[in-house]
């Protein structure tokens, strides 16, 4: 009986090892597919896991707080080893020292700016609308490569545009529903 019972035993940890594996193998995979095709699987799972309907996912976007790196030392590591340094000092955007008249623009009013990524542009020196609505393309890659997130966020959230409507006094669907606290920026 106590044969049996080991053997059983072993049985089980070879198949939890082997899961295990298996499970590394398939997360690295999706690792990979995420950076290659600009897919949060984990926001998607965690709102799942939430129990968020689809419609929420598209209307309630969260920071992808993972792929921040705010230590400056880290990033510039990150950057040489994934070969993002391809801007230049003029390829940057309008960035402030603080906030003009010691208050800044409530960036999280932008759908796809939570709290982590608007801490981040604070750290970088954008402070308001205006400076987002007067990114070029190459400003856009600076920001890109300085906030590390998915290459293409910026432009396919549509910051720009969204912030040339907000700096005018326009609001936005989104900025509306975030004024009314029906989403929570966190």
């Amino acid at each position: 009986m106590l044969e049996i019972a080991m053997k059983m035993l072993i049985c089980l940890l070879l198949a939890a090892l082997i899961g295990a594996i298996i499970g590394y193998i398939i997360g690295r995979m999706m690792k990979c597919d995420n950076n290659n095709n600009d897919v949060d699987l984990d926001f998607h799972k965690r709102a799942h896991d939430e129990g968020a309907s689809p419609i929420m996912l598209t209307s309630q976007k969260e920071d992808v707080e993972s792929n921040l790196v705010e230590d400056e030392a880290l990033q510039s590591i990150v950057k040489e080893e994934s070969g993002l340094n391809t801007t230049t000092d003029e390829d940057k955007p309008e960035l402030l020292d603080a906030p003009r008249g010691g208050k800044a623009d409530d960036l999280k009013e932008i759908s796809g700016i939570g709290l982590k990524i608007e801490e981040t542009l604070h750290k970088l020196g954008v402070y308001h609308f205006d400076q987002i609505a007067s990114w070029t393309k190459d400003n856009i890659e600076w920001v890109n490569e300085h906030l590390l997130v998915f290459k293409g966020r910026i432009e396919r959230e549509k910051w720009v545009e969204q912030a040339k409507k907000l700096s005018t006094g326009e609001q936005t669907e989104f900025s509306q529903r975030v004024k009314k606290g029906e989403i929570d920026r966190y």
